[in-house]
């Protein structure tokens, strides 16, 4: 089953999926979406669709609660 939300520009992205079970992020990944988002020029909703998760995976990864930075 796959939900959709209409984005800002229009655009539908895909929310959940159960294509999506299994999938992962890597560290590198999360930070280049922690980047991306921080610059302000991208929605979450976007960077979802760019790395084929769902918008909770990005949410997720943007506060931190999941692919954290290891303790140095």
């Amino acid at each position: 089953m796959t939900q959709y939300a209409i984005g800002d520009d229009g655009v539908a992205y895909i929310v959940r999926s159960t294509a999506n079970l299994g999938k992962k992020l890597t560290l590198e990944k999360a930070r280049e979406i922690r980047i991306r988002y921080a610059a302000g020029d991208i929605s979450q909703a976007k960077l979802a669709a760019m790395y084929g998760v769902t918008l909770l995976s990005i949410s997720s990864v943007i506060r931190g609660k999941t692919y954290r930075e290891p303790n140095t």
